[in-house]
């Protein structure tokens, strides 16, 4: 390659400049090549080739071009002669050439240029007898893909041409360093309509989405494509809809990509979950004839941007897409583009109309080859293309490969068609409710059990099992006072004979009003050994709360103690004071009463804030007390045996594995009663006695202790459960333990029994994320993550959790038609299980494993304990002096200094409206724009006063029957012009173009206008109307200029 002297020096278009910008953020990625090769069936003459491609170069100034910098500002030089050795590869006589050729093109599409050299390169190889290739490849600097099939195109003629004549090529090509040239000087007065309009668009749109809750990080170059052909029978109903009126804009490809983008928009919004969206797309700008024949970087992208609602159809989304593509027509051209606009959107559509089709006579065959690089900004490109003229849609996806795993670049194509076919099955149809999954996909599982690893028993015959192993082992401490597991079971047993003697059946809803304390967990176990269903309800509840639980429960009996009970003597019912009967207790027979009990028997209700006002109750079976507490043993006490405090409140079901998992594995109960008043510290008590060595927790208490001294603390496992545990706060807690410590982060809400999603918190985990993750399903329970409309999310995508599994609760306690709504048939399995709808959002992250993303619904946990917003709002209206109330969360901010308000001195406008700027006089832009334009609107129009003058002078001719026409639109502006024309006693003609795309209901109002005024009026129409268009487009970037044509 040899440069000659005498060049022209250019500053860079704006489309150069960003991607200059680009490469030299990355200067050794092959991103921005633009590598074609295309497969020649007929004999092709080497050295002509070779000529012609040299004459290609000389008239095509943008292949002469090379960049440089002086001061740090790039520059580009246009050589007046450019020589370039073309290679010729002979592979006739090498064995697999075709598999060579493949390996062959993929090493070179990755050629690094050198952006102040030869920006190309290209190279001839036979294969065989007629059989040959030829591979292209630029820069994006120097072309795009229209200019690149002009180079095809006109190498075809410059090689047709010098096959049969030995005399130099008369063909010719505008030269993009014009077009350059041009747009400079336009630069230096751009349109200041097309200035505010992308100015706002910045400003409005939202951050890019989160593709599969992938964070929008900085990702690399490295990317993957996967092209696949839209089957014919859809390609087929995409050109269909171009004659459905409600579909069809001026021409098919317009339609298709308004079509494409919809599909887009909607797939966008399924796998982020963000309603406010916009992806790039390149405007061509060659808007004239001579533009459309020049090779050169043309394009520059430009957002279009939608917002999205779950409940919105196909169809609705399609209208705006509609209304948003209008706008992109009108106002994209070169120049306008920013970083700023594209630093709003990591997805770009490629509607690509260039096409490669024969060589001359010699049939060919175009391939886009992909370098495995794309711009790191731009994480997910779709480019829609059909380079072979063959009807065909090929979609070509390139996918980043540190956002978008192997296994999520194979699913994404065969996503977007099925979105694709369910637009052209039914566009009424809302666009949440396909399935993006051929079929159901498996739920997450937890690992299954092993044989005999966990038993079928209750976890009274587990506790039982414990007095038989180990009777004289301490199981309950409380103060000074300290139970064995034998006086545990000897105290719960007597207890649990005198509830029978008080006529307790097995069944019956006994509720437990006690502070932490031993006689708490003498109640609960002797409840649940009499055959009952215990209730704990906290002592600091106030006493309308309690009374609303007894009553709903339909309680039998009330277990207290008569310090607690005298607020409770009008309830109606039977309260057993311990205290006061304490003798008659010990009394009753030291045997376990012979009461069967089934494993769908309930254990337990424990009520939870409810949506009513009233608290509701979930329902919780022996069988999946014994599987979560089991389950939880398994998972946490491998290495000792749990001592475990009981610090936090009974009604609170976290409290469940303190109370029963160490008594199932030979362990010890601390408890630590609440304080007569005031906030509830116990933790620091437990901290201070330094007697356990496994604690079950809320990431609140854990703020509580990070500025306390653990470095003495004998705390070997930490179960967290509640809320959202931050990793920073984990990390530092890990950290001022002095011997190792496990930290797990338990999650799963009452209606599960505790806990049955569980993560084990790693170090490096803090520097991942904020959160740390909820891990994984325990043992035989599944986990679906699922939207609105039932459907499976993909992987990375928020969702609301499902669970299923023996974990479950029976449901609500006398509430039939919530635990219906909550407790659901599986939709994925023929059996009759049972999956519970948590209102939590969750999404599975790229290590597999399940991140907590917060509520759906109006329900928060304050201090780990779920409140619904619902029920406060509906406790304030009970009140006699409240009529409404709206209860919302509130975030504090810190006071804000008001900015003064500036306001235009002509028309008023804020200086706090988007994009408002003032000169030095007060005036804002707006008006000055509107003064710019009525100086250029006087120099063209005149004043209805001139209109009057002019036809004050008319000559009569009695054979007249009109004195002028007039466009009649139907709009009000023209409505108003007819009207005066009638006013000044005009004879008018109105006359209408009927486009095709005027309503019925225009033209009634049409209609209305005509006979109302008493006018004569005619349409006018062409069967040449979407040409017209076309060409307007074409020309003008606009179709308004086609109805006046």
């Amino acid at each position: 390659m040899q440069i000659k002297e005498n060049s022209l020096e250019l500053d860079l278009t704006r489309s150069q400049m960003l991607i200059w910008a680009g490469q030299k953020m990355s200067p050794l990625s092959p991103m921005y090549n633009m590598a074609l090769s295309f497969q020649l069936f007929g004999e092709i003459e080497p050295a002509v080739f070779r000529r012609s491609f040299q004459q290609l170069i000389h008239v095509c100034d943008a292949m002469r071009t090379v960049f440089f910098t002086i001061n740090d500002q790039p520059r580009q030089r246009v050589s007046q002669s450019f020589v370039y050795d073309m290679e010729y590869l002979d592979w006739t006589q090498k064995p697999d050439n075709r598999e060579r050729l493949e390996e062959w093109l993929k090493h070179k599409s990755q050629h690094l240029f050198d952006l102040s050299e030869c920006l190309f390169e290209s190279v001839l190889i036979k294969l065989a007898d007629e059989h040959y290739v030829w591979y292209f490849n630029q820069h994006h600097l120097i072309t795009d893909a229209w200019g690149m099939s002009l180079q095809y195109e006109t190498m075809s003629d410059l090689y047709q041409h010098s096959l049969t004549s030995d005399g130099p090529a008369r063909i010719q090509l505008p030269r993009f360093s014009d077009y350059i040239q041009d747009r400079i000087k336009t630069a230096c007065s751009p349109n200041p309509l097309r200035l505010e309009h992308w100015a706002l668009k910045t400003k409005s749109l939202t951050d890019p989405p989160k593709l599969f809750g992938y964070q929008n990080m900085h990702s690399g170059t490295e990317s993957e494509r996967i092209s696949v052909t839209v089957p014919g029978d859809m390609t087929a109903a995409l050109k269909d809809l171009h004659k459905d009126r409600e579909i069809r804009v001026w021409t098919v490809d317009l339609t298709i990509y308004n079509i494409f983008s919809t599909i887009l928009l909607a797939y966008l919004y399924r796998i982020s979950g963000q309603k406010s969206i916009a992806f790039g797309s390149p405007a061509h700008n060659r808007t004239n004839a001579q533009l459309r024949q020049t090779p050169g970087l043309f394009i520059e992208v430009f957002p279009i941007a939608s917002s999205i609602s779950p409940d919105q159809t196909f169809m609705d989304l399609y209208s705006q897409v509609r209304d948003e593509t209008n706008s992109f027509l009108k106002n994209a051209e070169g120049g306008y583009s920013t970083s700023g606009l594209n630093r709003g959107v990591n997805v770009i559509l490629n509607y690509i109309n260039a096409v490669f089709g024969s060589f001359g006579p010699i049939e060919a065959a175009c391939e886009w080859i992909h370098s495995g690089h794309a711009d790191p900004g731009h994480l997910f490109r779709l480019q829609v293309h059909n380079f072979n003229a063959d009807g065909s849609i090929v979609l070509s996806f390139d996918l980043n490969t540190q956002v978008f795993s192997e296994e999520k670049r194979r699913e994404i194509p065969g996503q977007f068609l099925r979105l694709m076919q369910s637009f052209l099955e039914n566009r009424k149809q809302k666009i949440g409710e396909p399935s993006l999954f051929e079929g159901p996909i498996p739920p997450l599982r937890g690992p299954e059990s092993a044989d005999g690893n966990r038993s079928n028993a209750s976890v009274i015959n587990l506790f039982q099992k414990q007095v038989q192993l180990v009777p004289k082992n301490t199981a309950v401490v409380s103060g000074s006072t300290m139970l064995t597991y034998r006086d545990l079971d000897v105290r719960s047993n007597r207890l649990a004979q005198y509830l029978i003697v008080n006529k307790t059946l097995p069944g019956d809803r006994i509720l437990i009003h006690l502070n932490r304390s031993l006689d708490f967990i003498v109640a609960v176990w002797g409840v649940l050994k009499a055959g009952g269903t215990f209730i704990p309800v906290p002592t600091n509840y106030p006493s309308g709360r309690i009374r609303s639980i007894i009553q709903d429960a339909q309680a039998k009996l009330l277990v207290t103690s008569s310090h607690l009970s005298t607020q409770l003597q009008d309830t109606h019912t039977h309260i057993v004071n311990l205290d006061l009967e304490a003798g008659f207790i010990q009394q009753s027979k030291d045997v376990s009463p012979e009461v069967k009990i089934s494993r769908d028997d309930l254990a337990y209700i424990m009520y939870t804030s409810g949506s009513t006002g009233l608290p509701k109750g979930v329902m919780i079976s022996h069988r999946a007390l014994s599987h979560y507490i089991q389950c939880s043993y398994q998972r946490y006490c491998i290495d000792d045996v749990p001592n475990m405090p009981l610090f936090t409140s009974i009604g609170f079901d976290l409290t469940i594995t303190s109370l029963f998992m160490p008594l199932i594995g030979g362990g010890m109960i601390t408890t630590y009663p609440e304080p007569a008043m005031g906030p509830d510290l116990a933790i620091y008590d437990v901290l201070e006695d330094n007697m356990v060595n496994m604690i079950k927790l809320t990431p609140t208490h854990l703020s509580l202790i990070r500025s306390r001294d653990l470095s003495n603390c004998q705390i070997k496992s930490i179960i967290v459960g509640g809320e959202a545990l931050e990793s920073n706060l984990t990390k530092e807690i890990s950290t001022k333990l002095s011997s190792p410590v496990k930290i797990f982060n338990e999650y799963g809400p009452t209606e599960a029994t505790v806990g049955c999603i569980v993560h084990e918190f790693k170090p490096d985990e803090g520097q991942k994320r904020g959160t740390v993750p909820i891990g994984l399903p325990i043992s035989d329970t599944e986990v679906y993550l699922l939207d609105e409309y039932l459907n499976q999310v993909p992987s990375g995508t928020a969702g609301e959790i499902y669970l299923g599994g023996p974990g479950l609760a029976h449901g609500y306690w006398n509430q039939q038609v919530l635990t219906s709504e909550k407790f659901i048939g599986n939709p994925f399995r023929s059996d009759r299980s049972i999956l519970y709808a948590t209102g939590d959002l969750a999404r599975l992250n790229e290590d597999n494993v399940l991140e907590y993303l917060g509520r759906i619904d109006m329900q928060v946990k304050v201090g780990g304990r779920r409140i619904e917003l619902e029920e406060i709002q509906s406790r304030l209206v009970d009140h006699p002096r409240v009529t409404q109330a709206i209860v919302t969360l509130r975030t504090r901010h810190r006071d804000r200094s008001k900015q003064e308000v500036q306001f235009c001195s002509r028309c008023g406008l804020p200086s706090n409206y988007p994009g408002a700027k003032f000169d030095d006089e007060g005036v804002c832009h707006l008006c000055l724009s509107f003064t710019s334009y009525q100086q250029k609107v006087k120099a063209y129009f005149k004043t209805p006063a001139d209109l009057k003058a002019l036809f004050e002078y008319l000559p009569e001719h009695s054979d007249r029957s009109h004195d002028c026409i007039m466009l009649l639109s139907g709009g009000k502006d023209s409505t108003y012009a007819l009207a005066r024309l009638k006013d000044m006693g005009l004879r008018v003609l109105a006359f209408t173009l009927d486009n095709g795309y005027i309503s019925e209901e225009a033209k009634a109002n049409i209609q209305r206008v005509v006979e109302t005024l008493e006018v004569d009026h005619i349409y006018g129409m062409t069967d040449a109307m979407n040409a017209i268009f076309v060409d307007s487009l074409q020309r003008h970037c606009n179709v308004c200029d086609g109805c006046f044509k």
